[in-house]
């Protein structure tokens, strides 16, 4: 199976149980809208999802505020531990 012939929509995301941290740059849909609905798009399809808006930044939010990035992550593994497996 090739990368284009697979499909993610509303039946799949429904399946994810584990918490999500939605993320969109604010300035993102000015590069264009998709990403704006795309992200709206996640945030009703995934049941366990936040939202994270970084403001003035773009799709390329990572490299253009990497402390804000880093810092939401942060927060939002402090509020969602990930659970240690294995010995």
């Amino acid at each position: 199976m090739e990368l284009l012939d697979w499909e993610f929509g509303e039946a799949e995301a429904r399946q994810i149980s584990a918490p999500v941290l939605c993320v969109l740059g604010g300035q993102s849909e000015m590069l264009w809208p998709r990403f704006g609905e795309t992200h709206r798009r996640l945030l009703s399809w995934l049941p366990q999802t936040e939202s994270f808006v970084l403001p003035g930044a773009t799709h390329f939010l990572q490299v253009e505020n990497p402390r804000g990035i880093a810092e939401a992550l942060a927060t939002f593994f402090a509020r969602h531990p990930m659970a240690r497996t294995g010995a």
